[in-house]
């Protein structure tokens, strides 16, 4: 199931801003444009993959384009948790 090609996914810690800010508005623009698209029914939502360093969560991963978004933050939720156990993850409904 691992190799499973999640082709879709939206990185909300975009590679190569200027700086930590320009990535934090880029960020609240994505997050921002997930939670306010309304759903057409044809779909069972974005979902967020958020993780909690001690600070509270963030969304780091929109997961959308999938017949089940779930079932694919799933996966990357089960990656991220084996490959940072350190870190606590989760995946929640981002519309």
């Amino acid at each position: 199931m691992k190799n499973i090609l999640i082709s879709l996914v939206v990185l909300l810690s975009l590679v190569g801003c200027s700086s930590e800010s320009d990535t934090k508005i880029n960020s609240d623009r994505v997050i921002e444009f997930a939670t306010t698209l309304k759903r057409d029914g044809t779909d069972n939502g974005m979902y967020f993959l958020e993780k909690d360093m001690g600070l509270g969560w963030n969304a780091t991963v929109l997961v959308f384009g999938y017949p089940d978004n779930l079932s694919a933050c799933d996966l990357i939720l089960s990656t991220a948790r084996e490959t940072s156990p350190e870190v606590n993850f989760r995946c929640t409904l981002a519309n």
